[in-house]
């Protein structure tokens, strides 16, 4: 299964970060595989974990909550096109390559559609019903978020900073 968190930045523009572990946790810690130094960010906000039934997204005992598509979680089943909140930080899961395209303007600040999107799947794009076998890369090291530099490195052995 390829799972690419896009962050979908306020001016519309969209940063790629692959997601190579078969869990992943998010958060304002150095150790975590996916670092958003950010202070509405817990030290370890939610992880990201592939489980047999799933895709699944946990929140760590957050602060100020983890949401998916606007609604608070613990634990929700992420499919194709549903959106991750994580502090101020959006994120729309691109599974297997879909949604091809995402509609940065139906995504609104909170990281809940806006009234005016339809659900329908052309708009959403279409969801798997079943989840791939997860290959994870030989790659252990985290993603960090840079939010003044937002070039992205193809370098194995660096990740992509935002």
């Amino acid at each position: 299964m390829d799972v690419v968190l896009v962050n979908v930045r306020s001016d519309g523009r969209e940063v790629e970060v692959p997601v190579r572990w078969k869990h992943a946790v998010i958060g304002r810690r150095e150790d975590c595989q996916v670092r958003i130094p950010l202070a509405n960010v817990s030290r370890q906000h939610c992880e990201i974990v592939l489980e047999p039934n799933g895709l699944m997204v946990r929140d760590l005992g957050s602060s100020n909550g983890t949401f998916v598509n606007g609604e608070r979680v613990e634990q929700h089943e992420v499919k194709p096109g549903d959106m991750l909140t994580v502090g101020s930080v959006v994120f729309v899961f691109r599974i297997d390559g879909q949604p091809e395209t995402i509609d940065t303007a139906s995504i609104t600040n909170n990281g809940s559609r806006s009234s005016a999107t339809d659900p329908t799947p052309s708009a959403v794009a279409s969801r798997e019903d079943e989840l791939r076998p997860f290959t994870p890369s030989s790659d252990d090291s985290s993603v960090d978020f840079d939010f003044d530099e937002l070039a992205l490195d193809d370098d194995e052995e660096e990740q992509p900073e935002l």
